[in-house]
C-alpha cells in the first residue's frame, strides 16, 4: 500500500514523524526503495517496540517539532500517518512548519488523516509552510480517510538555489553579485 505514493524514480531516504510502532516499515524497507528509515516519536515505548522488530532502520525518541535539519538532514519522504491534529494543534502546527526544511529538493511529504478536521488542518498547515498538495483524496479505509501529497513548488525555470550550487557557480552564495 505505502510503495504506491513514493515518488516514481530513485532510492528515498524517509522520515517518518509519529512513527509508533511503524507497521509501514516493513512494507517500505522490504521495497528496496526505502534505503533509509528513520522514524521518530514521543512514545519511548512504541520507539522501542519499532527498533525491536526493524533494527536496521534508524529510531529517535524526540519532539518532531524540535528536529533540526544539523541534526538529521534532509529527506526525500516526509511521512505523517494519522496525526493527532486536533488534540495537539500548535505542536502539530509547528512540526508542518519544519517540514519545508527537512525535505529535499523535489521531495514529496505524505499525509494520511482519519477525518475531516485532520485533513483540513493538515490542507491549510501545508500551504502555510509554502507547499503545494498535488494529491488530495479520500481513503476506503476507516483509521485512514484522506491522503494528502505535497512537495515544494518549482522554482522558476532556470533558478537554481544557492545551496545546491557549486564553488564559483553565479549562483554560489559565496559568488559575488555581478554589478
Amino acid at each position: 500500500m505505502w510503495t504506491r505514493w513514493l515518488p516514481p524514480e530513485g532510492v528515498i531516504r524517509l522520515l517518518d514523524i509519529g512513527c509508533g510502532t511503524a507497521e509501514e516499515a516493513e512494507e517500505l524497507l522490504a521495497s528496496g526503495r526505502v534505503v533509509d528509515f528513520l522514524g521518530v516519536d514521543l512514545d519511548e515505548g512504541a520507539i522501542a517496540q519499532a527498533r525491536a522488530r526493524w533494527p536496521k532502520a534508524q529510531w529517535m525518541c524526540a519532539d518532531a517539532a524540535r528536529l533540526s535539519l544539523e541534526d538529521i538532514g534532509r529527506f526525500k519522504v516526509i511521512l505523517i500517518r494519522r496525526p493527532d491534529l486536533l488534540l495537539q494543534p500548535a505542536r502539530w502546527r509547528e512540526v508542518f512548519s519544519r517540514l519545508p526544511e527537512l525535505l529535499q529538493p523535489g521531495g514529496w511529504i505524505i499525509i494520511t488523516a482519519i477525518g475531516d478536521g485532520e485533513a483540513v488542518l493538515a490542507q491549510r498547515w501545508l500551504e502555510e509552510a509554502g507547499l503545494q498538495i498535488f494529491q488530495f483524496e479520500r481513503l476506503p479505509w476507516p483509521e485512514e480517510r484522506y491522503l494528502l501529497l505535497a512537495h515544494q513548488p518549482d522554482p522558476p525555470r532556470g533558478f537554481r538555489r544557492p545551496e545546491d550550487a557549486a564553488e564559483g557557480d553565479p549562483a554560489s552564495p559565496n559568488t559575488p553579485f555581478p554589478l
